[in-house]
């Protein structure tokens, strides 16, 4: 953490000589006649000691006047209500198939690629089938996530219980706790943006208060009504929350910031009579292909996937009231990132011939511009290499 230092900081032993020296100024003789075992030696040196701490505290007092040196328990008192983000653990459904045991015990531990998940409820047999939601039992974000089909092993053996079991969809992701610069950062941000009584602004001041928002598409299709797409921190697909519990969770965190809905603790913010409805962005997936003379090596693929990947996820359409500019899918400038990747690599030996987008649903190449619709996002889901 960053910290001003405004007050000069002295040492005990400086101000100790200090002290001494206006007393000895004052008496008109030698600082020489307080030898260090006198007693205003001493009195000068307790005083220090207190003064020390007076510019400690004085410093400390002055950054809790700013977002940038404010300490932690300060930062939780910020005027917005803001909280820092709690670890998440991750939570999945799953079902057993083939049981003959009645019922799954509340805490039964399966494991999966090392990552251990237990059963936070008991599970009852319907059918020779148990549904029931698995948690990780450690909280964070997944190295690698569960999908639909996954199968975990059971831990202890179960009389009647399979030792599989499968997940059927993700209800929560896992989530890392927020950092302290994260947490800052957030509140910096919403501090210098400031309400204009229901400006579309406004709206995306109240949706980035949510921890995994880090932006929100606002747009007015009609008077009186305003559509708010939230967008996630992540890359391609992870900026739209999930069409799964832990989606819809994002969703309403959103809508309760920005309207009063029943068991929200947060006051109807919007103007009235205005209907306002959080969504999610669309998303419309590419294919890039990019041709070369010669065979990339690894390490410079994946760096020419970052940088196509980072390329797709800063596009989006304007949104002129906000003075948000038009950011279209522009094939030259994508060429030029990539060509300059590739020349500044000086193991490299392959050049550039040609940079391709297809639009993955039409299965069609795009034009060098591709304007993005009101709340579309773009994503490069599949990047591929040739040598011709």
């Amino acid at each position: 953490m960053a910290v001003n230092t405004p007050i000069e900081q002295k040492t005990v032993a400086e101000i100790r000589e200090n002290f001494l020296e206006i007393y000895a100024n004052e008496l008109g003789v030698s600082v020489d006649n307080f030898p260090k075992i006198s007693a205003i030696a001493s009195i000068a040196t307790a005083v220090a000691g207190l003064f020390v701490l007076l510019y400690r505290l004085s410093n400390w007092v002055y950054n809790q006047f700013f977002y940038e040196t404010q300490s932690l328990e300060s930062l939780n008192k910020n005027p917005f209500g803001i909280k820092q983000k709690s670890p998440v653990k991750a939570k999945y459904s799953a079902k057993i198939i083939g049981a003959t045991a009645t019922e799954l015990n509340a805490g039964t531990v399966y494991t999966f690629n090392n990552v251990n998940y237990q059963t936070d409820a008991l599970g009852q047999n319907t059918g020779g089938e148990i549904n029931v939601n698995l948690i990780a039992i450690e909280a964070g974000a997944e190295e690698n996530p569960l999908t639909s089909g996954d199968q975990l092993n059971i831990v202890s053996t179960i009389a009647g219980i399979p030792s599989t079991i499968t997940i059927q969809s993700v209800l929560t992701i896992g989530e890392n706790e927020e950092t302290f610069e994260e947490f800052k950062n957030r509140i910096i941000r919403r501090s210098q943006l400031k309400p204009q009584g229901g400006a579309m602004i406004d709206y995306i001041i109240w949706s980035i208060e949510i921890a995994s928002v880090i932006d929100a598409y606002v747009y007015v299709p009609k008077l009186g009504k305003v559509d708010v797409y939230p967008i996630l921190d992540g890359k391609g697909a992870n900026k739209i929350p999930a069409n799964n519990a832990a989606g819809n969770e994002i969703i309403n965190e959103v809508s309760n910031r920005i309207e009063r809905s029943e068991g929200s603790d947060f006051q109807d913010r919007r103007p009235l009579n205005v209907d306002v409805e959080v969504k999610r962005a669309t998303l419309t997936n590419f294919e890039i292909i990019i041709t070369t003379d010669a065979i990339v090596s690894t390490q410079l693929q994946d760096q020419l996937k970052d940088t196509t990947i980072d390329y797709f996820d800063q596009r989006r359409a304007s949104i002129p009231s906000v003075l948000i500019e038009n950011r279209p899918i522009n094939r030259l400038d994508l060429l030029t990132a990539i060509l300059t990747e590739i020349k500044n690599d000086t193991d490299n030996i392959a050049n550039l011939k040609e940079v391709t987008i297809k639009n993955k649903q039409t299965n069609q190449e795009v034009p060098d511009i591709y304007n993005l619709n009101q709340a579309e996002l773009v994503n490069a889901e599949d990047i591929n290499f040739i040598v011709s």
